[in-house]
C-alpha cells in the first residue's frame, strides 16, 4: 500500500524518559540525521526554526461574531450542540443551591431547565451538573442564565449558539483544533486562550491531554476528580461569556498515566470522570459507539473521534468492535471524514514518541484502506507531541493525497525544536512553540473538502499557515 515510513526500532524510549535525556543531543542527532537524508541542513535545524510573524488582522476573512471573553465566575463547558438542542456540563459547589434558565438572546421569557445529572468525587464539594436544553430554534443565539442562592448569592449569564440552518455541506465551518493543557502553566494558559478566542472558532475540538490528571495526583480517586476541578477552575475557556460548542476525546495524561495503554490500573475512574466532565448525550448528528468511540456530522462533513488509550497493547491501538464501528461510520459518511486521535497516526518516525504507526501499523494501513474504500475523502487530526506540524500523506496509501493536522501544544512543556529531533518526509511545515491549530474547512461537494490551517500562538503570533484541498 504504498510508501511505509520505516521505523525498525524495539524498546523504545518513553517520551518523558526522552526528554529527560536533553534537548540539545536530541537537536544534534536530528541534525546528523537530516545530513544523512542529504537534506537542506538550515531547513531541518532546530535552533533555525522561523520565529514566527506577527499577525495584526484577522485570521480569516469571513467574520462570526465578537470575540469571548473570560468574565464568567462559574465554569462552564458547552457540549455537542445541533439545530435545535445543547447542553452544558456546569461546575459548582455541592452545598449552594442553583438554578437555571434559558431566554432568548434580546428580550422573551425565560424558561427554566434543571440538570439531567450531577457528577462529583466522593469527599468533594465540587460537582458537575449536566444541563441538557432541547426545543430551540436553529441559528439563534440564547442566554444561559444561573441563579446562586446562599451566604453569598450571586447570578450570571451566558451566551451560546445552535447550529444554523445552513449548516450543510458548502458552508464554512471554523474549527480550534486543541490539545496538551496543562495547568501548571498558569500565565501561558491566559494568552494562548485569548489566542483562540480571537480566531473566533465555531467548534472547538479538544483531541486529547485536556487535564494533567497524572501530575500531583497520586492515584488517588480524589486526587485525579480534583486534578480536574483545578484545571476547570483555572482556563480562561470555561469562564468565557460566549460559550462555544466542545468536542473531547482523551489521551494518556487523561487517563491518570503517561503513555497509558489498557493495563493502566487508572483508567477506570479517569475514564468515569472524563464523561463527567465532558460527554455529551445524543443530539442530533452524533452517534456513538459502545465505548469512547463517536462521530458528530455537520456542514456536510463527518468528525470522528476516536479512543486511541482504552484498549492500547503491543498490537492495537483501537478494539476490533472499535476498528469494525469505524469501518462503518467512514462508509457511511455523507461528505468528508476528519478522522481524530489523541497520539499520531503516521509518527512512526518520531524517536521517543507514541503513535498509531509505531505500535500498530497493520491496523493503521487498515484504516487507510478503509478511507481508500470510501467514497468520501478523509483527513487525519492529532496532538500529543508538545509542537504542531501538517504532513501530506502520498496518494499510494488511499489513491489520493490527503494530510495530517497535528495541534499541540496549546500550553505545556516545550522545547526549541523538537520536532527536529528525528526526519520526517512528509512535513510540510510546524512549530515547537506553544500554538493551535485554526481550520476554516468547507466541503462543496461530498467528494472534496478544503481547509485552511494556521498555527496560532500568543500575542498574535502566526507561525505557519497552509491552504489546500482533499479530492477524491
Amino acid at each position: 500500500m504504498g510508501n511505509e515510513t520505516k521505523t525498525g526500532r524495539t524498546g523504545r524510549p518513553s517520551r518523558r524518559a526522552f526528554l529527560a535525556a536533553g534537548s540539545l543531543l536530541g537537536s544534534w542527532l536530528s541534525l546528523r540525521q537530516a545530513q544523512a537524508a542529504t537534506e537542506d541542513l538550515e531547513k531541518w535545524s532546530g535552533f533555525l526554526e522561523s520565529p514566527g510573524r506577527t499577525n495584526i488582522g484577522p485570521v480569516f476573512l469571513r467574520t462570526t461574531y465578537a470575540h469571548p471573553k473570560p468574565t464568567g465566575r462559574l465554569p462552564i463547558l458547552q457540549g455537542a450542540t445541533s439545530q435545535t438542542e445543547t447542553q452544558f456540563r456546569i461546575l459548582v459547589s455541592s452545598n449552594i443551591a442553583v438554578r437555571y434558565f434559558v431566554a432568548a438572546a434580546i428580550g422573551g421569557e425565560r424558561r427554566a431547565v434543571s440538570p439531567r445529572a450531577r457528577n462529583g468525587g466522593p469527599t468533594s464539594q465540587a460537582v458537575i451538573d449536566h444541563v441538557f436544553v432541547d426545543g430551540l430554534l436553529a441559528g439563534t443565539t440564547y442566554r444561559l442564565e444561573i441563579e446562586v442562592t446562599g451566604p453569598t448569592p450571586f447570578t450570571e449569564q451566558r451566551l451560546f449558539s445552535t447550529m444554523s440552518d445552513r449548516s450543510g455541506a458548502g458552508d464554512p465551518l471554523r474549527v480550534a483544533l486543541i490539545s496538551c493543557q496543562n495547568d501548571r502553566y498558569v500565565d501561558e494558559q491566559s494568552s494562548m486562550w485569548a489566542a483562540v478566542a480571537k480566531s473566533s472558532p465555531e467548534l472547538l475540538i479538544f483531541n486529547g491531554d485536556s487535564c494533567y490528571v497524572d501530575q500531583r495526583a497520586n492515584g488517588t480517586v480524589e486526587g485525579m476528580w480534583s486534578r480536574h476541578i483545578t484545571t476547570r477552575e483555572m482556563l480562561d475557556v470555561f469562564k468565557w461569556d460566549r460559550l462555544v460548542p466542545t468536542l473531547a476525546t482523551w489521551d494518556d495524561h487523561d487517563t491518570g498515566e503517561n503513555d497509558s495503554n489498557s493495563f493502566n490500573p487508572y483508567r477506570k475512574v479517569a475514564h468515569e470522570n472524563f464523561i463527567a466532565m465532558f460527554a455529551s448525550d445524543p443530539v442530533g448528528g452524533l452517534q456513538s459507539s459502545s465505548d469512547l468511540c463517536y462521530s458528530f456530522t455537520t456542514h456536510g462533513q463527518r468528525f470522528i473521534f476516536l479512543d486511541g488509550r482504552s484498549n492500547k497493547d503491543g498490537s492495537q491501538v483501537f478494539s476490533a468492535a472499535d476498528e469494525a464501528w469505524l469501518s462503518h461510520e467512514i462508509s457511511t459518511s455523507p461528505g468528508p471524514v476528519w478522522l481524530i486521535n489523541g497520539m499520531q497516526f503516521w509518527g512512526g518516525y518520531l524517536m521517543g514518541a507514541e503513535s498509531v504507526e509505531a505500535t500498530a501499523p497493520s491496523q493503521l494501513y487498515r484504516i487507510m484502506k478503509m478511507g481508500a474504500e470510501a467514497l468520501v475523502p478523509m483527513v487525519l487530526c492529532s496532538g500529543d507531541v508538545h509542537f504542531s506540524e501538517v504532513m501530506e500523506i502520498e496518494p499510494e496509501l488511499m489513491g489520493y493525497k490527503t494530510y495530517e493536522i497535528t495541534s499541540s501544544a496549546l500550553h505545556s512543556r516545550t522545547f526549541p525544536g523538537q520536532q527536529y529531533r528525528s526526519y520526517n518526509a512528509r512535513r510540510l511545515d510546524s512549530t515547537s512553540k506553544n500554538n493551535f491549530i485554526a481550520l476554516e474547512i468547507r466541503s462543496q461537494s461530498s467528494k472534496t473538502v478544503e481547509f485552511e490551517a494556521v498555527s496560532l500562538g500568543a500575542f498574535d503570533q502566526e507561525y505557519f499557515r497552509i491552504k489546500a484541498d482533499v479530492r477524491r
